[in-house]
């Protein structure tokens, strides 16, 4: 995931600034953004929440488009590149210059299926060397042990000698020889925990851990409305028990791949916690905190779109940003985005979405005492 809880060593004064402005209530643009650079993707993932729009539109923004938006953007937390498979789209070290110029990102998260290793490579070096203060989340998703991810991953249809999990796997092991390189970048593994792999799923934590030795592991539940029927009759005993294995192998060791950040408790705390909310909403299904979607947290499409959040529907689009003359503080604070701010407010919307979730949790003060609490325990 993609999330707050993997701030480095250079962040923390960013951190509290943004923190600092989210108090005050000051008005500002987001803290927390999400930009999906294509929608092309090589693969059909059961549990896609995004499936309806993949590979279907492709007049993506241009880079110069992504520069004159940018530059009437505020400063940046936390950037989160996705897709599609983002590495699909070829100038995306140069996205990321864009984005670390113009809006001072410190933290980036891109999650990939890890299929194309060379572009990877290519880019990443780049991305270091562009960005010197830039700290790399690259995550890998794998959702099963072989076969069984390949099946998730519907990559049946790929003739070759190898699968999507074989290659998942070679490109995390050459990650690692870049992360020597470059110690800014930290490698994550992304399991999403769906009624398909979750009988399963302590022994993929388990697996996958002694396979890959990653800095890091995130436990996604299925949200949204996936392509297969896979968010139903999902057993939450399941996901609680791999939450807590996977808690035990990393955060017990501090190797949650936040340990070279000072702040590194305090994080780790986030993160349970923001596993244990999600248990609870899903749980209980009703609201359970204020959701700053629209306001410190936003979602940009590859063609412009712009939306609070990637789990509310088109009817909830605060607009396109080519029809604002690229200019993001003007979309962003117009009628509409307001009307979804206050839609957000006063409807209490919730979700299961980790994403957004750890933005709640990390600059709502009700929530700080529990943190402390339990980054005494770690």
């Amino acid at each position: 995931m993609k999330s707050f809880s993997n701030i480095s060593r250079s962040e923390p004064v960013q951190y509290y600034r943004h923190l600092y402005k989210a108090l005050i209530k000051y008005k500002q643009l987001p803290s927390y953004f999400i930009f999906y650079p294509t929608s092309r993707c090589n693969l059909k993932c059961s549990h896609c929440f995004y499936h309806d729009s993949l590979n279907k539109k492709f007049n993506e923004l241009t880079l110069e488009e992504i520069d004159k938006i940018t530059k009437t953007m505020d400063p940046i937390l936390q950037l989160l590149l996705t897709g599609g498979e983002p590495y699909l789209r070829h100038d995306l070290d140069q996205i990321v210059r864009i984005f670390y110029e113009n809006c001072k990102v410190p933290i980036l998260t891109i999650p990939s299926n890890g299929w194309y290793l060379s572009k990877m490579d290519k880019q990443i070096r780049n991305m270091m060397e562009w960005c010197p203060k830039l700290t790399l989340n690259q995550q890998i998703s794998i959702d099963g042990i072989g076969a069984d991810h390949n099946a998730i991953r519907m990559d049946k249809q790929i003739k070759g000698p190898e699968n999507s999990f074989e290659k998942a796997i070679k490109t995390i092991e050459h990650l690692k020889e870049l992360q020597k390189i470059y110690n800014r970048i930290n490698i994550g593994i992304i399991i999403t925990f769906t009624n398909e792999n979750q009988k399963k799923f302590k022994n993929i934590v388990k697996e996958i851990y002694e396979l890959t030795k990653p800095d890091n592991i995130t436990i996604n539940l299925v949200r949204g409305d996936p392509k297969e029927k896979v968010n139903v009759n999902l057993d939450l005993n399941l996901y609680r028990e791999a939450v807590k294995y996977r808690d035990e192998l990393f955060y017990d060791k501090k190797m949650s791949g936040h340990a070279r950040f000072k702040g590194n408790k305090l994080a780790t705390a986030g993160r349970i916690m923001l596993n244990e909310l999600t248990n609870k909403i899903y749980e209980e299904n009703k609201y359970v905190t204020p959701c700053y979607a629209g306001n410190l947290s936003g979602v940009m499409y590859p063609e412009g779109d712009v939306y609070p959040c990637e789990i509310l529907g088109d009817e909830h689009k605060i607009g396109n940003i080519r029809d604002f003359d690229l200019d993001f503080k003007k979309l962003w604070s117009s009628h509409k985005a307001k009307k979804e701010v206050k839609f957000i407010r006063k409807s209490k919307c919730f979700c299961t979405h980790e994403c957004f979730n750890i933005v709640n949790i990390l600059f709502n003060p009700k929530f700080y005492p529990k943190i402390i609490k339990t980054s005494k325990l770690i």
